[in-house]
């Protein structure tokens, strides 16, 4: 999931020397996208698992 997000990030660096506004739009918007995704993939599901679990096995 790591390197997922890494290389999305990273195929849109190109668009840092492009200085239009829809370009950092875009940039920010995927940015903003893929690290809540990640944050949630590798954080918040976990935990919520390791939680519903514990609660239901006691």
């Amino acid at each position: 999931m790591v390197q997922v997000g890494i290389s999305t990030v990273v195929a849109l660096v190109p668009l840092l020397w492009k200085q239009s506004y829809l370009s950092m739009v875009f940039l920010k918007t995927v940015t903003t996208v893929v690290s809540l995704g990640m944050f949630h993939g590798l954080v918040v599901l976990p935990a919520l698992l390791t939680a519903i679990n514990s609660y239901i096995h006691g």
